[in-house]
Protein backbone atom coordinates (compact mmCIF):
# COMPACT_ATOMS: atom_id res chain seq x y z
CA UNK A 1 0.00 0.00 0.00
CA UNK A 2 2.54 2.58 0.69
CA UNK A 3 4.49 1.82 -3.20
CA UNK A 4 0.89 2.43 -4.71
CA UNK A 5 0.82 5.73 -2.76
CA UNK A 6 4.07 7.47 -3.59
CA UNK A 7 3.47 7.33 -7.59
CA UNK A 8 1.01 9.73 -8.12
CA UNK A 9 2.95 12.18 -6.10
CA UNK A 10 6.38 11.31 -8.24
CA UNK A 11 4.23 11.73 -11.22
CA UNK A 12 2.64 14.95 -9.52
CA UNK A 13 6.10 16.68 -8.94
CA UNK A 14 7.31 15.65 -12.57
CA UNK A 15 4.55 17.69 -13.58
CA UNK A 16 5.34 20.71 -11.40
CA UNK A 17 8.93 20.70 -12.68
CA UNK A 18 8.20 20.50 -16.18
CA UNK A 19 5.86 23.38 -15.90
CA UNK A 20 8.28 25.59 -14.25
CA UNK A 21 10.74 24.58 -16.77
CA UNK A 22 8.22 25.68 -20.13
CA UNK A 23 7.60 28.99 -17.72
CA UNK A 24 11.41 29.50 -16.95
CA UNK A 25 12.12 29.08 -20.59
CA UNK A 26 9.15 31.65 -21.76
CA UNK A 27 10.49 34.09 -19.68
CA UNK A 28 14.21 33.87 -20.74
CA UNK A 29 13.02 33.83 -24.12
CA UNK A 30 10.99 37.06 -23.76
CA UNK A 31 13.58 39.06 -22.05
CA UNK A 32 16.07 37.65 -24.31
CA UNK A 33 13.85 39.07 -27.28
CA UNK A 34 13.65 42.56 -25.80
CA UNK A 35 17.47 43.18 -25.63
CA UNK A 36 18.00 41.59 -28.49
CA UNK A 37 14.65 44.06 -30.08
CA UNK A 38 16.70 47.41 -28.15
CA UNK A 39 20.32 46.41 -29.31
CA UNK A 40 18.78 46.24 -33.18
CA UNK A 41 16.73 49.21 -32.59
CA UNK A 42 17.64 51.54 -29.71
CA UNK A 43 14.92 54.07 -28.46
CA UNK A 44 15.41 56.93 -26.10
CA UNK A 45 13.90 60.21 -25.73
CA UNK A 46 14.39 63.14 -23.70
CA UNK A 47 12.30 66.18 -22.47
CA UNK A 48 13.15 69.93 -24.27
CA UNK A 49 12.83 72.65 -22.07
CA UNK A 50 12.84 76.41 -22.44
CA UNK A 51 16.49 78.30 -22.01
CA UNK A 52 18.07 81.56 -21.89
CA UNK A 53 21.59 82.73 -21.31
CA UNK A 54 22.87 85.60 -20.51
CA UNK A 55 25.39 87.26 -21.65
CA UNK A 56 26.48 89.25 -18.43
CA UNK A 57 29.66 91.05 -16.47
CA UNK A 58 29.62 91.73 -12.52
CA UNK A 59 30.81 95.54 -11.60
CA UNK A 60 30.53 97.49 -8.42
CA UNK A 61 30.41 101.46 -8.07
CA UNK A 62 28.05 104.26 -6.62
CA UNK A 63 24.93 105.91 -6.99
CA UNK A 64 24.86 110.04 -7.64
CA UNK A 65 21.56 112.18 -8.08
CA UNK A 66 21.15 115.52 -7.82
CA UNK A 67 19.94 116.86 -4.08
CA UNK A 68 20.79 118.76 -1.26
CA UNK A 69 20.95 118.65 2.44
CA UNK A 70 17.64 120.39 4.21
CA UNK A 71 19.59 122.78 7.05
CA UNK A 72 18.16 122.01 10.65
CA UNK A 73 19.18 122.18 14.20
CA UNK A 74 20.79 119.65 16.33
CA UNK A 75 18.24 117.44 18.20
CA UNK A 76 15.46 115.18 17.36
CA UNK A 77 13.60 115.27 14.09
CA UNK A 78 10.31 114.43 13.09
CA UNK A 79 9.57 114.09 9.53
CA UNK A 80 6.04 115.39 8.01
CA UNK A 81 6.58 113.21 4.91
CA UNK A 82 7.51 109.63 4.16
CA UNK A 83 10.62 108.55 2.75
CA UNK A 84 10.31 109.40 -0.75
CA UNK A 85 7.24 112.05 -0.83
CA UNK A 86 7.41 114.06 -3.14
CA UNK A 87 7.90 117.68 -1.26
CA UNK A 88 7.14 121.05 -3.03
CA UNK A 89 9.32 124.74 -2.68
CA UNK A 90 8.12 126.05 0.93
CA UNK A 91 6.62 122.99 1.98
CA UNK A 92 6.86 121.50 5.61
CA UNK A 93 9.08 118.77 5.60
CA UNK A 94 9.89 118.21 9.65
CA UNK A 95 9.33 119.27 12.86
CA UNK A 96 12.77 119.49 14.86
CA UNK A 97 13.11 119.79 18.34
CA UNK A 98 16.25 120.73 20.53
CA UNK A 99 18.58 118.25 22.68
CA UNK A 100 16.67 119.64 25.78
CA UNK A 101 13.17 118.89 24.41
CA UNK A 102 14.72 115.75 22.19
CA UNK A 103 13.12 112.94 25.08
CA UNK A 104 9.57 115.06 25.52
CA UNK A 105 9.50 114.97 21.83
CA UNK A 106 10.18 111.14 21.84
CA UNK A 107 7.91 110.33 24.09
CA UNK A 108 4.96 112.39 22.18
CA UNK A 109 5.78 110.06 19.19
CA UNK A 110 5.24 106.89 21.10
CA UNK A 111 2.34 107.77 22.62
CA UNK A 112 0.52 108.69 19.61
CA UNK A 113 1.72 105.14 17.91
CA UNK A 114 0.24 103.31 21.05
CA UNK A 115 -3.16 105.20 20.97
CA UNK A 116 -3.20 104.94 17.35
CA UNK A 117 -2.71 101.15 17.31
CA UNK A 118 -4.92 100.65 20.09
CA UNK A 119 -7.79 101.89 18.57
CA UNK A 120 -6.79 99.44 15.46
CA UNK A 121 -6.59 96.29 17.47
CA UNK A 122 -9.93 97.14 19.35
CA UNK A 123 -12.09 96.10 16.47
CA UNK A 124 -9.98 93.60 14.83
CA UNK A 125 -10.85 89.89 15.79
CA UNK A 126 -8.39 87.56 17.52
CA UNK A 127 -7.38 85.91 14.16
CA UNK A 128 -6.70 89.56 13.15
CA UNK A 129 -5.16 90.32 15.56
CA UNK A 130 -2.35 87.42 15.27
CA UNK A 131 -1.80 87.90 11.54
CA UNK A 132 -1.24 91.72 11.92
CA UNK A 133 1.13 90.94 14.80
CA UNK A 134 3.11 88.49 13.12
CA UNK A 135 3.53 91.10 10.03
CA UNK A 136 4.51 94.01 12.72
CA UNK A 137 6.76 91.41 14.27
CA UNK A 138 8.28 90.83 10.52
CA UNK A 139 8.09 94.24 9.73
CA UNK A 140 9.98 95.56 12.55
CA UNK A 141 12.96 92.97 12.05
CA UNK A 142 13.38 94.01 8.15
CA UNK A 143 13.44 97.88 9.18
CA UNK A 144 15.94 97.05 11.64
CA UNK A 145 17.95 95.06 9.21
CA UNK A 146 18.19 98.15 7.26
CA UNK A 147 18.72 100.47 10.32
CA UNK A 148 15.72 102.47 9.33
CA UNK A 149 15.24 103.78 13.07
CA UNK A 150 11.91 105.99 12.47
CA UNK A 151 10.31 102.46 10.41
CA UNK A 152 11.60 100.14 13.47
CA UNK A 153 9.96 102.82 15.93
CA UNK A 154 6.90 102.80 14.72
CA UNK A 155 6.65 98.82 14.41
CA UNK A 156 7.71 98.09 17.94
CA UNK A 157 4.94 100.32 19.08
CA UNK A 158 2.03 98.99 16.95
CA UNK A 159 3.61 94.91 17.98
CA UNK A 160 3.54 95.92 21.21
CA UNK A 161 -0.15 97.10 21.48
CA UNK A 162 -1.37 94.22 19.36
CA UNK A 163 0.63 91.83 22.28
CA UNK A 164 -0.38 93.97 25.08
CA UNK A 165 -4.23 94.81 23.85
CA UNK A 166 -6.77 94.41 26.70
CA UNK A 167 -9.19 91.34 26.03
CA UNK A 168 -12.17 93.28 27.20
CA UNK A 169 -13.59 96.22 25.84
CA UNK A 170 -13.35 98.33 29.31
CA UNK A 171 -9.97 97.74 30.20
CA UNK A 172 -8.95 99.14 26.28
CA UNK A 173 -11.41 101.88 26.59
CA UNK A 174 -9.47 102.65 30.40
CA UNK A 175 -5.85 102.52 29.01
CA UNK A 176 -6.69 104.40 25.86
CA UNK A 177 -8.42 107.66 28.30
CA UNK A 178 -5.23 107.19 30.36
CA UNK A 179 -2.69 107.60 27.43
CA UNK A 180 -4.76 110.40 25.85
CA UNK A 181 -4.40 112.40 29.16
CA UNK A 182 -0.82 111.94 29.22
CA UNK A 183 -0.81 112.87 25.82
CA UNK A 184 -2.13 115.87 26.32
CA UNK A 185 0.57 117.00 29.37
CA UNK A 186 2.99 116.17 27.03
CA UNK A 187 1.63 118.13 24.28
CA UNK A 188 1.02 121.18 27.15
CA UNK A 189 5.14 120.58 28.67
CA UNK A 190 6.71 120.45 25.31
CA UNK A 191 8.49 123.48 23.73
CA UNK A 192 7.49 124.86 20.75
CA UNK A 193 9.20 123.10 17.58
CA UNK A 194 11.12 124.60 14.58
CA UNK A 195 9.95 124.11 11.52
CA UNK A 196 11.74 122.54 8.27
CA UNK A 197 10.31 123.95 4.96
CA UNK A 198 11.73 122.71 1.73
CA UNK A 199 13.65 125.02 0.20
CA UNK A 200 13.25 123.49 -3.63
CA UNK A 201 10.72 120.89 -4.69
CA UNK A 202 12.01 117.28 -5.02
CA UNK A 203 11.67 113.80 -3.19
CA UNK A 204 12.24 114.24 0.57
CA UNK A 205 14.33 111.50 2.29
CA UNK A 206 15.21 111.33 6.00
CA UNK A 207 18.71 111.03 6.05
CA UNK A 208 21.86 111.85 4.57
CA UNK A 209 25.40 110.08 4.42
CA UNK A 210 27.59 113.01 3.76
CA UNK A 211 28.28 112.95 -0.36
CA UNK A 212 25.56 114.63 -1.45
CA UNK A 213 27.75 117.59 -2.30
CA UNK A 214 29.11 115.10 -5.29
CA UNK A 215 27.15 115.87 -8.55
CA UNK A 216 26.87 113.84 -11.81
CA UNK A 217 29.42 116.63 -13.57
CA UNK A 218 31.91 115.50 -11.04
CA UNK A 219 31.88 111.88 -12.50
CA UNK A 220 33.36 112.27 -16.48
CA UNK A 221 36.98 111.10 -16.85
CA UNK A 222 37.58 109.66 -13.94
CA UNK A 223 39.93 106.31 -13.31
CA UNK A 224 38.77 103.30 -10.64
CA UNK A 225 40.91 104.97 -8.44
CA UNK A 226 39.72 108.33 -8.79
CA UNK A 227 36.01 107.22 -7.86
CA UNK A 228 36.88 105.29 -4.85
CA UNK A 229 39.15 108.38 -3.86
CA UNK A 230 35.70 110.67 -4.49
CA UNK A 231 34.16 108.39 -2.37
CA UNK A 232 35.96 107.60 0.40
CA UNK A 233 35.50 110.41 3.16
CA UNK A 234 32.39 111.97 3.54
CA UNK A 235 31.18 115.32 4.28
CA UNK A 236 29.97 115.85 8.05
CA UNK A 237 26.99 118.17 8.00
CA UNK A 238 23.59 118.72 10.43
CA UNK A 239 20.90 117.93 8.21
CA UNK A 240 17.02 117.72 8.47
CA UNK A 241 16.85 115.52 5.68
CA UNK A 242 17.71 116.10 2.27
CA UNK A 243 16.30 116.74 -1.29
CA UNK A 244 16.80 114.57 -4.57
CA UNK A 245 15.97 117.55 -7.01
CA UNK A 246 16.84 116.01 -10.35
CA UNK A 247 14.68 113.72 -12.04
CA UNK A 248 17.16 111.50 -13.42
CA UNK A 249 20.07 109.44 -11.40
CA UNK A 250 23.62 108.30 -12.49
CA UNK A 251 25.56 105.31 -11.67
CA UNK A 252 29.29 105.27 -11.81
CA UNK A 253 30.69 101.94 -12.12
CA UNK A 254 34.24 100.14 -12.35
CA UNK A 255 33.88 97.64 -15.07
CA UNK A 256 36.67 95.21 -16.14
CA UNK A 257 37.87 96.30 -19.42
CA UNK A 258 36.65 93.84 -21.50
CA UNK A 259 33.11 94.32 -20.41
CA UNK A 260 33.42 98.19 -20.94
CA UNK A 261 34.67 98.27 -24.35
CA UNK A 262 31.40 97.05 -25.38
CA UNK A 263 29.56 99.83 -23.73
CA UNK A 264 31.58 102.20 -26.72
CA UNK A 265 29.32 100.40 -29.08
CA UNK A 266 26.10 101.30 -27.87
CA UNK A 267 24.39 103.73 -26.19
CA UNK A 268 21.95 101.74 -23.66
CA UNK A 269 22.86 98.86 -21.56
CA UNK A 270 19.92 96.86 -19.16
CA UNK A 271 21.33 96.84 -15.80
CA UNK A 272 20.24 94.42 -13.19
CA UNK A 273 21.28 96.18 -9.61
CA UNK A 274 21.71 93.24 -7.07
CA UNK A 275 22.97 95.02 -3.50
CA UNK A 276 21.61 96.77 -1.62
CA UNK A 277 18.23 97.28 -3.62
CA UNK A 278 17.16 94.67 -6.19
CA UNK A 279 15.89 96.29 -9.67
CA UNK A 280 16.73 95.41 -13.36
CA UNK A 281 16.00 98.93 -15.75
CA UNK A 282 17.28 99.92 -19.46
CA UNK A 283 20.19 102.94 -18.43
CA UNK A 284 21.70 105.14 -20.58
CA UNK A 285 25.45 105.35 -21.56
CA UNK A 286 26.63 108.45 -20.56
CA UNK A 287 30.47 107.81 -21.04
CA UNK A 288 32.98 105.00 -20.36
CA UNK A 289 36.47 106.66 -19.10
CA UNK A 290 40.15 105.87 -19.48
CA UNK A 291 41.70 101.83 -18.54
CA UNK A 292 44.19 101.63 -15.90
CA UNK A 293 44.79 98.03 -17.48
CA UNK A 294 42.32 96.37 -15.61
CA UNK A 295 38.94 98.08 -15.75
CA UNK A 296 37.03 101.41 -16.47
CA UNK A 297 34.65 103.99 -15.41
CA UNK A 298 31.42 103.83 -16.65
CA UNK A 299 28.90 106.28 -16.35
CA UNK A 300 25.07 105.30 -16.28
CA UNK A 301 21.98 107.22 -16.29
CA UNK A 302 18.03 106.79 -16.14
CA UNK A 303 15.21 108.68 -15.37
CA UNK A 304 13.45 105.72 -13.92
CA UNK A 305 13.35 103.74 -10.55
CA UNK A 306 15.14 107.38 -8.48
CA UNK A 307 12.67 105.83 -5.88
CA UNK A 308 13.92 102.59 -5.54
CA UNK A 309 17.25 103.87 -5.12
CA UNK A 310 16.54 107.05 -2.84
CA UNK A 311 18.39 105.65 0.13
CA UNK A 312 21.41 103.80 -2.10
CA UNK A 313 24.99 104.98 -1.90
CA UNK A 314 27.73 101.70 -2.95
CA UNK A 315 26.18 99.36 -5.45
CA UNK A 316 26.65 96.05 -6.42
CA UNK A 317 25.26 95.33 -10.20
CA UNK A 318 25.65 92.99 -13.23
CA UNK A 319 25.37 94.40 -16.69
CA UNK A 320 23.53 92.05 -19.00
CA UNK A 321 25.08 92.74 -22.71
CA UNK A 322 22.79 90.25 -24.44
CA UNK A 323 21.81 86.75 -24.43
CA UNK A 324 20.21 83.55 -26.40
CA UNK A 325 17.03 82.17 -25.53
CA UNK A 326 15.71 79.00 -27.47
CA UNK A 327 15.09 75.43 -26.83
CA UNK A 328 17.34 73.04 -25.27
CA UNK A 329 18.09 69.60 -26.10
CA UNK A 330 20.82 67.21 -26.32
CA UNK A 331 23.44 67.12 -28.36
CA UNK A 332 22.61 63.32 -29.74
CA UNK A 333 19.44 64.66 -30.57
CA UNK A 334 20.53 66.34 -33.29
CA UNK A 335 21.65 64.90 -36.66
CA UNK A 336 22.94 66.16 -40.18
CA UNK A 337 20.40 65.02 -42.47
CA UNK A 338 19.76 66.03 -46.84
CA UNK A 339 16.93 68.90 -46.45
CA UNK A 340 15.34 67.43 -49.36
CA UNK A 341 16.12 63.59 -48.03
CA UNK A 342 18.33 62.90 -51.41
CA UNK A 343 22.32 64.13 -51.32
CA UNK A 344 21.95 67.80 -50.80
CA UNK A 345 23.80 69.45 -48.27
CA UNK A 346 23.70 68.01 -44.91
CA UNK A 347 21.44 70.53 -41.87
CA UNK A 348 20.12 70.25 -38.44
CA UNK A 349 17.31 68.04 -38.02
CA UNK A 350 15.36 66.22 -34.63
CA UNK A 351 12.90 64.12 -34.47
CA UNK A 352 10.17 64.50 -32.21
CA UNK A 353 8.06 61.49 -30.59
CA UNK A 354 4.47 62.36 -31.75
CA UNK A 355 2.04 59.68 -30.46
CA UNK A 356 3.21 56.41 -31.89
CA UNK A 357 4.93 58.21 -34.95
CA UNK A 358 8.14 60.27 -35.46
CA UNK A 359 8.36 64.43 -36.21
CA UNK A 360 10.98 65.52 -38.42
CA UNK A 361 11.79 69.23 -37.51
CA UNK A 362 14.44 71.65 -39.14
CA UNK A 363 16.65 73.73 -36.61
CA UNK A 364 19.31 76.07 -35.97
CA UNK A 365 21.88 76.06 -33.61
CA UNK A 366 21.93 79.28 -32.05
CA UNK A 367 24.93 77.98 -29.36
CA UNK A 368 26.77 75.07 -27.19
CA UNK A 369 25.21 74.62 -23.79
CA UNK A 370 27.52 71.69 -22.26
CA UNK A 371 26.05 68.35 -23.47
CA UNK A 372 23.01 69.99 -25.26
CA UNK A 373 22.29 72.69 -28.02
CA UNK A 374 20.55 75.73 -27.54
CA UNK A 375 17.96 75.55 -30.91
CA UNK A 376 15.49 77.59 -32.31
CA UNK A 377 12.76 75.97 -35.06
CA UNK A 378 9.88 76.83 -37.26
CA UNK A 379 8.07 73.87 -36.30
CA UNK A 380 5.10 74.11 -33.61
CA UNK A 381 6.19 70.68 -32.76
CA UNK A 382 9.32 71.92 -30.89
CA UNK A 383 8.46 73.37 -27.84
CA UNK A 384 9.14 73.35 -23.86
CA UNK A 385 8.30 70.11 -22.62
CA UNK A 386 8.78 68.32 -26.19
CA UNK A 387 9.75 64.70 -26.32
CA UNK A 388 12.72 64.81 -28.37
CA UNK A 389 14.35 61.61 -29.52
CA UNK A 390 17.20 61.22 -28.52
CA UNK A 391 18.54 57.54 -30.01
CA UNK A 392 16.64 55.31 -32.47
CA UNK A 393 17.49 53.47 -35.62
CA UNK A 394 16.73 54.57 -39.13
CA UNK A 395 14.53 57.48 -38.07
CA UNK A 396 12.52 58.61 -41.09
CA UNK A 397 9.54 61.57 -40.86
CA UNK A 398 6.53 59.86 -40.01
CA UNK A 399 8.02 56.13 -38.68
CA UNK A 400 6.57 54.24 -36.07
CA UNK A 401 8.52 54.24 -33.11
CA UNK A 402 6.02 52.75 -30.13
Amino acid sequence: MTKKARRPRARGDAFIKLITALLFAAFSLYCGLNVYRSLENPFRTARAARAEILETSSARGFVVREELVIPGVEGLLLPSLGDGEKAARGQLVAEAYGEAAAGDAARLVELELKIKRLREASVSLPEERARRTEDSVTALAYALARRELGEAREKAAEAESLVMYPQDAASAASETVALEAELRAAEAALPRAVHVYAPESGLYAHSADGFEHITPDMLSGLSPEGIESLFAFPETSAGAGRLVTGTRWYLALIVDSASASALLETDSVTVRLTTPVRRELEMRVESVGKSDGKARVAVLSSSYGIADVLNARACGAELIYGGTEGVRVPRDAVRLEPEDGGGGELVPFIYIAEGHRAKRARVTILREAGNAYIVESASPSLRDGSEVIVKANGLYDGKVVR
